[in-house]
C-alpha cells in the first residue's frame, strides 16, 4: 500500500530539503562531509539505513561503520539493514544487486558481510562508547547517527566535551584514505558534534550541512508528507 511505503510518501519533501542530492554528491564524491538534522520520526534515520544498504550493494568489499549514542540504537540499524538485504517481499535489495550475495552475518557482533570473506565487514554497528579497537576500520563510509543521547547530555558542558573528544579519538581515527563521513540527528544543542564540525568546516565546499526546521517559510509544517504520513502543523504547534 502506497501510504505504508517508505520513499513514496516522503519523496517530495526530501528532495525539497535536498537531502537525496546530497547523498548523491556524496556517491559522486563532490563531497566528503554530509550532516543532516531534522526533527524526531521524520524519517532520516530510516533514510540513512536505506542509503548505506545501496552503499554495501555498490562497495561488497569496502568496510563500513555505522555508530550511535547506544547499543540499542545500533542494534535497530542492524536489524533494519538486515531486514532490506534479506525480505525479498517487501525489498528489492536483490533484484537491485542481483551478484552480490551476503558472505555472513552476526548477530552478536552487529556486523554483515557481503561478497568476499573479509576480516572487517561490509557494515559494523557500534556504539560510541563501546570498544572499536581491532574491530573495524572505514574506508567507504563513516555513519553517525544521534551520537548524542538527548537533552540531559546536552545540558553538560563536561559530556558535550567529552562525546566530541571520543568521536574524534574512538570514531574518526576508524577512518582510511578517501572514507566519507555522513552524521545524521536531531540537534539538542549548537556545543554538539554537528555544531561543532560546522565550525571546523566552515569555509570547506567539501563539506555540506543541512538542517530542516519544523515550519517552512510560510508557517506551515516542513514535515506533512503525502497519505497522511508525518507532522502536521497543529502537531508542532
Amino acid at each position: 500500500d502506497k501510504e505504508k511505503r517508505f520513499y513514496e510518501p516522503r519523496r517530495k519533501q526530501f528532495l525539497k530539503f535536498g537531502i537525496i542530492q546530497a547523498m548523491q554528491k556524496l556517491i559522486d564524491d563532490e563531497i566528503d562531509l554530509l550532516t543532516i538534522a531534522m526533527c524526531p520520526g521524520s524519517g532520516k534515520s530510516t533514510a540513512g539505513i536505506y542509503f548505506l544498504t545501496g552503499v554495501a550493494g555498490w562497495y561488497p568489499n569496502e568496510p563500513n561503520l555505522a555508530s550511535a549514542h547506544s547499543g540499542t540504537l545500533t542494534r535497530s540499524f542492524y536489524d533494519g539493514f538486515c531486514q532490506i538485504l534479506t525480505d525479498d517481499v517487501e525489498y528489492t535489495w536483490h533484484e537491485i544487486f542481483p551478484n552480490v550475495k551476503i558472505e555472513s552475518f552476526n548477530s552478536k557482533e552487529q556486523t554483515i558481510n557481503l561478497d568476499k570473506p573479509n576480516r572487517f565487514k561490509t557494515l559494523t554497528c557500534r556504539a560510541i562508547n563501546a570498544s572499536l579497537t581491532g574491530a573495524t576500520r572505514c574506508e567507504r563510509f563513516l555513519y553517525a547517527d544521534d551520537l548524542c543521547s538527548g537533552i540531559e547530555e546536552a545540558m553538560s558542558n563536561e559530556r558535550l566535551d567529552k562525546l566530541w573528544q571520543t568521536y574524534n579519538t574512538d570514531l574518526k581515527t576508524r577512518k582510511k584514505g578517501k572514507c566519507k563521513e555522513i552524521h545524521i540527528q536531531t540537534r539538542w544543542s549548537t556545543r554538539d558534534v554537528v555544531g561543532r564540525l560546522e565550525i571546523q568546516h566552515e569555509n570547506d565546499t567539501r563539506a555540506l550541512f543541512i538542517s530542516v526546521p519544523a515550519f517552512d517559510e510560510n508557517g506551515e509544517s516542513n514535515f506533512e508528507y503525502d497519505y497522511g504520513v508525518g507532522f502536521s502543523k497543529e502537531y508542532f504547534e
